[in-house]
């Protein structure tokens, strides 16, 4: 499990956490779940909360502390590999949020969201 808060000057602005979790192949991609083990079970790295304060949303802050937890999730991968990066958003607005920046949802589940890390290494690098 990680962690990371923004502060500001009198409140934090932002915050995020991340944790491993196993997930099952059904609902994702044959791309993706074929490089699960014999079982259909990957390993994932889930952003598990991801908050930006009233005060600062709106100008970017949100996209910006994404790609700083997606930039965590790839150093966590750098010590033990994961399958890909997953997210639960909240509700449909929110979901909305990580497709524009690359997630897709799985099949089965539309709130829980995916991205290879494949892709966000692309991401990062951009």
């Amino acid at each position: 499990m990680s962690s990371q808060v923004w502060e500001g000057l009198d409140y934090i602005s932002g915050y995020y956490s991340l944790k491993s979790i196993v997930v099952n192949a059904d609902g994702y991609s044959s791309s993706v779940s074929r490089k699960f083990n014999e079982d259909g079970a990957g390993v994932a790295i889930l952003l598990c909360k991801l908050g930006v304060h009233l005060k600062e949303q709106g100008n970017g802050r949100g996209r910006a502390l994404l790609l700083k937890s997606i930039r965590s999730a790839l150093d966590a991968h750098e010590l033990s590999p994961v399958n890909l990066l997953s997210v639960d958003a909240l509700d449909e607005k929110r979901a909305q949020f990580y497709e524009k920046a690359g997630f897709v949802r799985t099949k089965d589940r539309p709130l829980r969201l995916y991205m290879s890390v494949k892709l966000a290494q692309q991401i990062v690098a951009a």
